[in-house]
């Protein structure tokens, strides 16, 4: 039951289980809202763009523990990046499990970036341009494990690895804990497929809100 065990006594065991239970609740569209707007549908999902579910987003952290550790890049790796706003609450988490430290790439410009620098992109949420900002005073030098929450068109991720680049950091691994594999994916072509790594590859979405998930999908080996 939720709220039973106390903090300090929470384990792998219990994060991985928690996250294979959201992928169950997904597959029979609990928790998920299909919305049409001008003939496309955007997906409302609970757990994921709601709010915060703590033994959800340490579940993710420990499946990348897990791959990274299996990989052999686990120790080439300093810091953990995401972009904002949404990257966060799975990229912080990971932060904590790695003992790493963590910086954002940023929606909007921020008075306090030392050395700022910036790519042209355009917003995922509000499908509007926009620009990406990084403080390459933090970036520089870093080798990064970059997680974001849905991948899509590629494009945030896409522009992300050019920002991060631009301001002198090594991408080492890329993680998502959703692909979207229904959709088209124009920026595909601009990440590299060895280091992308996403969690879930969700082959459809019913009109219900049932995922469809690619039994084959990176999580299912570790929950």
């Amino acid at each position: 039951m939720q709220g039973s065990v106390r903090p300090f006594q929470l384990t792998q065991e219990i994060f991985l289980g928690a996250l294979n239970e959201w992928a169950e609740e997904l597959t029979n569209g609990v928790g998920v809202r299909v919305v049409s707007r001008e003939n496309e549908n955007f997906f409302q999902v609970e757990k994921l763009n709601r709010e915060i579910y703590p033994r959800i987003t340490a579940g993710t952290a420990v499946v990348v523990q897990k791959h990274l550790l299996e990989s052999g890049i686990l120790d080439s790796i300093n810091k953990v990046c995401s972009t904002e706003t949404s990257g966060p609450k799975y990229s912080v988490p990971l932060s904590i499990a790695l003992d790493l430290r963590h910086f954002s790439i940023h929606q909007y410009w921020r008075g306090n970036l030392v050395d700022p620098v910036y790519v042209e992109s355009r917003s995922p949420s509000r499908n509007e341009p926009t620009r990406l900002w990084l403080d390459r005073d933090i970036s520089r030098g870093s080798r990064v494990v970059y997680l974001d929450d849905i991948t899509r068109s590629y494009r945030t991720i896409s522009d992300s690895i050019d920002l991060l680049r631009k301001g002198e950091a090594e991408i080492r691994a890329i993680y998502s804990i959703f692909l979207w594999d229904f959709v088209p994916h124009p920026y595909v072509g601009k990440v590299p497929k060895e280091i992308y790594h996403p969690l879930f590859v969700v082959r459809n979405i019913s009109p219900e809100g049932k995922f469809d998930f690619d039994p084959n999908s990176l999580a299912f080996k570790y929950i």
